[in-house]
């Protein structure tokens, strides 16, 4: 042990480096088209999300009551017909009629 204490390092050495850097194997035009997919993909499930019906809507409750705990009371307008909707959770039953009758 002594004897390495002694010699003195030769000046010409060079350090040796352990850690070498990581290759980079993703470039910035597949970052940017990535980061484009993901953006255009977050748009489309919003803009969905926030409109899931296409097309015209058909069916527009105009009035909803609860007349006990499992009978349901609805007056829906569908396609330009007025309906009384009764739902009591074991039998349905509709009515079709015109604002007077209703």
């Amino acid at each position: 042990m002594a004897l390495l204490a002694i010699l003195p390092l030769p000046l010409n050495a060079t350090p040796v480096e352990f850690k070498q850097p990581m290759p980079s194997t993703l470039s910035w035009p597949v970052i940017t088209f990535c980061m484009i997919a993901i953006f255009a993909t977050l748009v489309l499930w919003l803009k969905l999300k926030k409109n899931p019906a296409t097309g015209s809507k058909k069916l527009n409750i105009i009035e909803q009551r609860r007349l006990n705990a499992k009978t349901h009371c609805y007056v829906m307008n569908y396609q330009d017909k007025e309906f009384l909707l009764i739902d009591n959770g074991q039998q349905l039953v509709v009515k079709e009629g015109n604002k007077d009758a209703l």
